[in-house]
C-alpha cells in the first residue's frame, strides 16, 4: 500500500460522518509516508462523532516526526467525542521528538478521552524532550482513566523523561490504570524510580500499576523496592507489578 491508498480511503470516510469506531492498520507498508498521514488527517477532520480510534503503522519506516505531529495539529484535534485513542508506531525509526511537539494543544480539546494506548517501542530518535511534550498534553486530560505507554528500546530516554511522565500523571484525579514499558532504556536508574514513586503516590484513584524495566542495567533490586514502598502508600491500589 502507498500514500495514494489513503486518498481513496479519504473519499470513503467522508461519507461516514456518524462513525463511532475506526481501526486502521497499515503494518509494514514501507511505501507509506507522512504524505499519506496528511490524507488521513483530512478524513479525520470530518468524523466529529468518533469515540474510538486505533491507528497501527508498525514498521512503516518512511513516517517521520512531522507526519505524526500533523496528526495532533490537524487530524485528532477536532475529535471532541473521542474516548479511546490508540497510536501504534513501533519500529518507525524516523519518528523523533517533533512528532509530539503539538500534542499539548491537541489534547486541550479532547476532554472526553478516557484511555490512551501508545506504542512507540524502538523509535530510537525519541528523547526526554519528546516525553516532555507528551507530558504537557497528558496534563490536559482530566477524564483519563487508563494509560499504556510503551517506549521499549528508546535508548535516548533517561530518568528525566520518566520524571516528566510521572509529574504529568500525578494530577489526574480519575486515573485508575497505568502501564509503562521502558525495557532496554539504559538511561533509567534507581534515582528515576524513586522520583517516579514520589510523583505517583499522590494518585488517590489508582487501582493498577505495572512497569517493565527489563534490560535497564542501571536499575537494581534496591530501586525496585523503593518504588514499591512509595506506591504501596496508594490505598486503592489492588495490583502492583514491577518487572525487572
Amino acid at each position: 500500500m502507498t500514500d495514494s491508498t489513503f486518498f481513496e480511503i479519504k473519499k470513503f470516510l467522508k461519507r461516514k460522518t456518524r462513525l463511532k469506531t475506526l481501526t486502521i492498520s497499515f503494518q509494514k507498508c514501507h511505501k507509506f509516508t507522512s504524505k499519506g498521514l496528511n490524507y488521513l488527517n483530512q478524513s479525520l477532520e470530518t468524523l466529529t462523532s468518533l469515540q474510538n480510534l486505533k491507528l497501527d503503522f508498525s514498521w512503516c519506516s518512511q513516517i517521520y516526526g512531522n507526519g505524526l505531529n500533523s496528526l495532533f495539529t490537524n487530524g485528532l484535534k477536532g475529535l471532541v467525542s473521542l474516548q479511546y485513542l490508540g497510536l501504534i508506531f513501533p519500529y518507525c525509526s524516523y519518528i523523533s521528538d517533533v512528532g509530539f511537539s503539538s500534542i499539548g494543544e491537541c489534547f486541550v480539546g479532547l476532554s472526553s478521552l478516557q484511555t490512551i494506548y501508545f506504542l512507540f517501542n524502538d523509535c530510537t530518535e525519541i528523547t526526554d524532550k519528546g516525553l516532555s511534550y507528551l507530558s504537557e498534553g497528558l496534563k490536559k486530560l482530566g477524564s483519563l482513566r487508563n494509560i499504556h505507554l510503551d517506549f521499549q528500546s528508546c535508548v535516548k530516554i533517561t530518568d528525566i523523561g520518566l520524571n516528566h511522565i510521572g509529574k504529568s500523571l500525578k494530577g489526574l484525579a480519575s486515573l485508575q490504570n497505568i502501564r509503562l514499558s521502558f525495557r532496554g532504556c539504559s538511561g533509567i536508574t534507581d534515582l528515576g524510580l524513586k522520583d517516579c514513586g514520589e510523583n505517583l503516590k499522590g494518585i488517590g484513584s489508582l487501582k493498577k500499576f505495572s512497569i517493565f524495566l527489563n534490560y535497564c542495567p542501571q536499575v537494581t533490586r534496591t530501586g525496585v523496592e523503593v518504588l514499591k514502598d512509595e506506591l504501596k502508600k496508594i490505598l486503592p491500589l489492588e495490583d502492583l507489578s514491577i518487572n525487572l
